[in-house]
């Protein structure tokens, strides 16, 4: 993906269909997916399960998060699934939204889709036939560098990480660990704003041993920090790429920093379904870590990547006022 915001522009049912996928990063099913759009603006976006769907609780809270968040902005609902069932999740979330504000809402299945929000119903309606394909928006999309994955599983699977049994990730941990313990700090903010220049800055690819040896540096608060400080925007996605490449090198038991490190960059980026997996294996590994409940909280007021320079700034003035030298040792994730 190239660094850059990406604008574009949307004027059919066929091509809001098509952009989707590209939004999510994967293809739904089994989904009903909410932008809010103001001026012509995607500000704010989700993608529910039909489970999630049918529990009234989920459905308020999302009414009063817009409420909240977007006010008056415009709604675009979109069910993706088996025609029948998905169009009765739409139904349900216009229900809860409230029609007034949803500006179009289609259900999308087997390649046709049906604008709702135009009195079709798949019960007597052939609906229109696309072809994501020929679609110029999507053309445009994957030209921008988009990347669209097959289905949710699939993003899972990018941040799963090395199995807890497995020797060679284990072996060359410990290498790393012993390495970054006979550094000096300043050596160690040294290594990682080199890795960090050649892989976000130059596009270079680092080497395994680096990789693992960034995963055995964030370990340490400081250092960890100052990776997610040194994150804009602009570069999140190569910051998003360069953190899932080390989260498949780190063991389970010292994963948590990798994984919010990787979710800090994937949010910036808009990459919802990354930064949502990111947290959901963290807490599976280490759900009192200090980060997740920050993150978890981002994730839950859905903070839009535009606070991040305050956050950030705040971060940074505090980092002057309280920084302490980075210890001498490594700690061993394995012991705790």
């Amino acid at each position: 993906m190239n660094d850059h915001e990406v604008h574009l522009h949307i004027t059919t049912p066929d091509e809001l269909v098509a952009l989707i996928p590209y939004w999510l990063g994967y293809h739904p099913h089994d989904n009903v997916v909410i932008l809010a759009q103001r001026h012509g603006r995607v500000e704010l976006g989700c993608a529910l399960t039909t489970d999630q769907v049918g529990q009234a609780d989920v459905l308020a809270d999302l009414a009063d998060m817009l409420s909240t968040r977007v006010g008056d902005a415009m709604l675009m609902v979109v069910g993706y699934g088996p025609a029948r069932s998905i169009d009765e999740a739409v139904a349900c979330v216009e229900i809860a939204l409230g029609a007034q504000q949803i500006d179009i809402s289609l259900v999308v299945s087997d390649r046709r889709f049906w604008v709702r929000s135009a009195g079709e119903r798949v019960e007597w309606s052939p609906g229109h036939r696309f072809d994501p394909r020929a679609s110029v928006a999507a053309t445009a999309a994957v030209s921008a560098g988009l990347q669209v994955l097959g289905g949710r599983d699939q993003v899972s699977a990018l941040v799963a990480g090395p199995g807890a049994d497995d020797r060679a990730i284990a072996d060359a941990w410990r290498t790393a660990r012993q390495q970054a313990s006979a550094w000096s700090p300043g050596q160690r903010e040294e290594f990682l704003d080199d890795c960090l220049t050649r892989s976000v800055d130059h596009a270079e690819d680092l080497s395994r041993d680096e990789l693992t040896q960034l995963g055995a540096l964030v370990q340490c608060l400081e250092l960890r920090d100052r990776a997610w400080l040194a994150m804009d925007s602009v570069g999140a996605w190569r910051h998003q790429q360069l953190w899932l490449a080390v989260v498949a090198l780190t063991p389970p038991s010292a994963a948590a920093p990798v994984l919010c490190l990787t979710a800090v960059a994937a949010w910036l980026g808009g990459g919802g379904a990354v930064f949502t997996e990111c947290l959901v294996r963290c807490e599976q590994v280490d759900p009192d870590y200090s980060m997740l409940a920050v993150l978890r909280e981002v994730h839950d007021l859905a903070v839009p990547p535009s606070m991040w320079k305050r956050m950030g700034r705040d971060r940074r003035d505090r980092h002057r006022r309280l920084r302490q030298p980075a210890p001498p040792v490594i700690a061993d994730p394995q012991a705790s």
